[in-house]
């Protein structure tokens, strides 16, 4: 997020929600000890202002080690953990539990990539209207596409097993 411009941890939390927060997230536990050590190894710096009533404001910029070493861990393979599916985990038990309940998960878990995949589409319009950046702009167009397909691939899915269990079910378990 430093390579964007000098920010203070509260700037850099704002921006990992607006962007990278679709697909990675950082809480303020995780991002000032990691400025702690980013710092303490040289790749950002620290600049202290000091503000009214005593209080110290800090803004880190990166350094050009701190560029170095970002451009050594982008040329890494990365490392993905299996991925894990509370949604996917209950459809799979299904027939041990409630079927309905199932049912009402996928229509939450629908509706809830429905709100993401117009948030992304939203996302989409203010990424084409960045008149600076425009370098790195392309380079956000592409993880949001990412964020795109897997809503819409998600949605259809949603919808398939919908019919499915609307199939599955006996009438009086739908009637319950």
């Amino acid at each position: 997020m430093l390579t964007w411009r000098p920010m203070t941890g509260y700037e850099i939390k704002r921006e990992i929600q607006a962007s990278l927060g679709n697909f990675w997230s950082e809480s303020f536990g995780q991002i000032y000890p990691q400025l702690r050590s980013l710092s303490e190894a040289g790749l950002i710096k620290i600049m202290s202002d000091e503000q009214p009533a005593g209080k110290v404001k800090n803004t880190y910029a990166i350094t050009d080690s701190g560029r170095a070493a970002l451009r050594g861990w982008i040329s890494n393979a990365p490392s993905n953990r299996p991925p894990r599916d509370e949604l996917l985990l209950k459809v799979f038990f299904a027939s041990e539990g409630e079927l309905q309940a199932v049912r009402d998960h996928c229509r939450k878990a629908r509706e809830d990539a429905v709100a993401r995949l117009h948030k992304y589409l939203a996302i989409e319009k203010r990424i084409d209207s960045v008149k600076n950046h425009q370098d790195k702009a392309k380079y956000w167009r592409m993880t949001l596409k990412m964020g795109i397909a897997e809503a819409r691939t998600f949605i259809a899915w949603c919808d398939e097993t919908l019919r499915e269990f609307a199939e599955a079910e006996p009438k009086e378990e739908i009637e319950k």
